[in-house]
């Protein structure tokens, strides 16, 4: 059965629960999202409600937001995820504050080198103002 989001392709730059919800959520409309995760992973991965040891094996929650999602490693600036930003129709950024700023889009670059593509940022302050860092 064709869903409405059929045929859109996202990527989802983002780690913790606002993005990958987000992207979730149109992985359940039919979208494909493909999830890029630094090397180190989603931070959600270890975590456990009970901060037991989950033996190498990804949380309940972490599984829960990115099933149906493909993943690969990888930054904005590598060339197979630049690849992949060719084929986009949107991408999603969403990484919590304690990330480190090497985790964050480069908006402006990403608009001027794709400019049909639709940039999603989820902030908790936004991205500029007083509060943004």
């Amino acid at each position: 059965m064709q869903q409405g989001l059929t045929g859109i392709h996202v990527l989802e730059f983002s780690d913790q629960i606002a993005g990958p919800y987000c992207s979730k959520l149109l992985v359940d409309g039919g979208a494909e999202v493909i999830k890029v995760e630094l090397p180190d992973g989603d931070s959600l991965r270890n975590w456990s409600a009970s901060c037991g040891d989950l033996h190498g094996e990804a949380s309940a929650l972490f599984t829960f937001l990115n099933a149906g999602k493909q993943s690969v490693v990888g930054t904005a600036a590598d060339p197979h995820v630049e690849a992949l930003l060719a084929d986009a129709d949107l991408v999603i950024e969403a990484h919590g504050l304690e990330s480190d700023s090497g985790a964050r889009l480069d908006v402006v670059r990403l608009r001027a080198a794709h400019p049909s593509l639709v940039v999603l940022s989820i902030t908790p302050y936004g991205l500029t103002g007083p509060w943004a860092d």
